[in-house]
């Protein structure tokens, strides 16, 4: 009975042992991830806007993931205009993110907890009228999140933009077999009559010969009596 008993306890003792192993080895193993940045373009025009993608990606295996994200957003002031909390957009489960214009910080929760590769949330900055030309960085830093029993903490991201000058439309050429040949039709000179300045005296100058003629045959009769 005795060595019945023993074995009994050895059996719990040793399952006893493999599981508080694995439960310790589950709860020490916390969820991580890495934080992406990805711009819409690399080149912005002064006065254009760029849109910025944040993903948290490479999840390690974990108890749950993640369901809360707080970040701090570095830009150039000088560059861009005051990024404000209307500027961001949440998907995939994330909430509305509070943002704090002075400092940069941000924070967003999620009501799942999210352990797969995904977009996070979306930014968008405006160069303002009177940037330098140039590079420029945005860095997403002090990146916490928490997998409801440990704090996480990714590195670091940042990336580099360009601002260059703001392109100018040409005018526009007119394609080949679509132009419009304007006739512009002069006038018809009056047609002219050389012979209207004679015909202006003729049938005068004909009345006075007529009248000279028959004075000179009234005189004529009477210097014949």
């Amino acid at each position: 009975m005795k060595k019945t008993l023993s074995i009994v306890l050895t059996v719990l003792l040793v399952l006893s042992m493999c599981s508080t192993a694995v439960f310790a080895s589950d709860v020490t193993t916390s969820t991580s991830f890495n934080v992406g940045i990805a711009a819409s373009s690399t080149q912005v025009e002064v006065g254009g806007e760029v849109e910025l993608t944040i993903s948290l990606t490479n999840f390690t295996a974990g108890r749950t993931g993640i369901n809360t994200f707080y970040f701090v957003l570095d830009y150039d002031k000088a560059i861009f205009e005051t990024v404000k909390g209307e500027n961001f957009t949440a998907s995939n489960g994330w909430g509305a993110v509070m943002f704090n214009e002075a400092t940069g910080e941000g924070v967003t929760d999620n009501s799942s907890f999210i352990a797969e590769d995904h977009e996070a949330v979306k930014v968008t900055l405006k160069v303002k009228d009177n940037a330098n030309l140039g590079n420029t960085t945005i860095t997403v830093r002090d990146v916490e999140s928490s997998d409801g029993n440990n704090d996480i903490h990714p590195a670091d991201q940042s990336i580099s933009l360009s601002v260059v000058e703001a392109s100018t439309d040409p005018t526009p050429e007119q394609e080949p077999g679509n132009t419009v040949n304007t006739v512009v039709e002069k006038p018809e000179p009056a047609p002219s009559n050389p012979s209207t300045g004679i015909e202006d005296y003729t049938i005068p100058a004909i009345l006075v010969i007529s009248v000279l003629a028959v004075i000179a045959y009234v005189r004529y009769r009477k210097l014949e009596k």
